[in-house]
């Protein structure tokens, strides 16, 4: 039908059907199947460069070792076609809001009596706001991590022992949400927060943690919780290991995520070592933790194949130990990733996928498991950990989450010990493994335990 023969009102109807059926270029994340092959990534991006609705291009990549992946604005059909490529993995729209969040760890609002003496309690006239509560024993979590074989738990005094090397010189990367480091149980003791180091994914934003609102009102929390797990004065593991806390933004995307473990791999990558590219490379002693799950549904086979390259070239050219939890959809399979990479013919050596168990050893509920996975446990159920709400007070966490941090504290733990110094990454994953026991006899979920046989 042509134009000219419809009336006013009809021309003002089909005006309004093009401005209905007008498509509206989306941002998308462009992933090559192999980001080092610089042909292929120069062919990719010629084309984005002329298929892009404006003509800009931003581009993710590690030092020295290619693309991660690419993102620029597409309409839906430039994108199928662009997913047709022989040299592209995926296309996949990046996204805007109430994006999937992974973080394997529910973490109620409730907050439990603070580990700390407050500043009222102390009386006016103190001068001391970050002093130890006097306990009688330390928290059943931790206490279990030094349990021996044979002793139940009400058995070791109330004590959580350990040798005091208690992770020196051992680097734990946390990729998660960032920390508050204003915890007094990351500023006494220890003092964590003087050894911290920061590593930023996306735009420049407060060394805060991303999973609460600006003004702590509001979220989870749950990188000061991780961070406390692994370090911290009154929960954590490796009370002397020094963390590097990779903070994903807020509102955080899968390539968010991934740009993380990028993060690791560039700062290992610059940091100089002089055992890089030798037998003994893995004297960087780094342990990288992801207490986060993906199901598979959530990423796409770019994604998968990137961050599992990132992974490999971190643990076999820089001895890298790699930490996650399998995930808490309760289910008979680990259906995601990190985790999925720990299984298979084909998978990450020497990854340790946690299984969350009770205090009593019991397995929780929750946790995935499939085949050998997870490969070892720890505990994850109504854990205790810094709160990122208050400034004192704890709070109560579940899932593999908690229980993978605990694990890599463990992990940085063992390898610091005298006896372990020039062990690889893979001796350490076995080690972790070969300690650990199954609390209840009759049962097969062995769970960590950190050797110590001292006073």
């Amino acid at each position: 039908m042509k134009l000219e023969h419809l009336t006013p009102l009809a021309l003002l109807a089909s005006s309004f059907v093009g401005l209905a059926t007008a498509e509206t270029a989306e941002t998308y994340a462009i992933y090559p199947k192999d980001g080092r092959k610089t042909d292929q990534t120069k062919a990719i991006l010629d084309k984005l460069t002329k298929t892009c609705t404006k003509g800009h291009v931003d581009t993710s990549s590690a030092v020295a070792f290619g693309v991660n992946f690419w993102t620029c604005d597409l309409l839906k059909q430039q994108a199928d076609s662009l997913g047709k490529e022989n040299n592209v993995a995926s296309v996949s729209p990046v996204c805007k809001k109430n994006c999937f969040d992974p973080s394997t760890s529910p973490i109620p609002n409730e907050e439990l009596e603070s580990p700390f003496i407050s500043e009222e309690e102390q009386g006016p006239d103190s001068l001391v706001s970050l002093e130890p509560r006097k306990k009688d024993k330390a928290i059943d979590d931790l206490i279990f991590i030094s349990q021996q074989p044979g002793k139940r738990l009400q058995d070791m005094s109330g004590e959580y022992k350990y040798d005091n090397a208690a992770g020196s010189g051992i680097k734990v990367y946390i990729v998660d949400t960032g920390a508050y480091l204003d915890k007094p149980d990351f500023q006494i003791g220890e003092n964590v927060a003087s050894r911290a180091t920061w590593l930023k994914v996306g735009q420049v934003e407060p060394n805060d943690d991303s999973s609460m609102s600006l003004d702590r009102s509001g979220g989870k929390g749950h990188g000061t919780c991780m961070l406390s797990h692994v370090c911290g004065f009154s929960f954590g593991v490796a009370k002397k290991a020094s963390p590097i806390i990779v903070r994903v933004p807020r509102g955080a995307t899968i390539e968010n995520y991934l740009e993380g473990i990028s993060k690791v791999h560039d700062d290992i990558v610059n940091t100089k070592n002089p055992h890089k590219g030798t037998q003994d490379h893995y004297k960087s002693k780094s342990v990288i933790l992801m207490p986060w799950f993906y199901p598979t549904g959530q990423v796409n086979a770019g994604w998968i194949a990137r961050a599992k390259t990132l992974l490999d070239d971190l643990i076999d050219n820089y001895g890298v130990l790699p930490v996650t939890g399998t995930g808490n959809n309760g289910e008979q399979k680990v259906d995601g990733y990190p985790a999925g990479y720990a299984k298979g013919t084909d998978n990450l050596k020497h990854m340790l996928a946690v299984g969350a168990v009770t205090n009593a050893g019991d397995a929780w509920p929750g946790t995935n498991a499939e085949g050998n996975l997870p490969n070892v446990w720890a505990p994850g159920v109504d854990v205790q950990c810094a709160s990122a709400f208050s400034f004192e007070n704890s709070k109560r966490s579940s899932g593999t989450s908690p229980a993978s941090a605990k694990t890599a504290g463990l992990a940085a733990y063992l390898w610091s010990l005298d006896a372990n110094k020039n062990k690889s990454p893979e001796d350490i994953s076995t080690l972790v493994q070969h300690l650990a026991y199954s609390r209840i006899p009759s049962q097969r979920f062995k769970a960590v335990y950190n050797g110590y046989t001292g006073n």
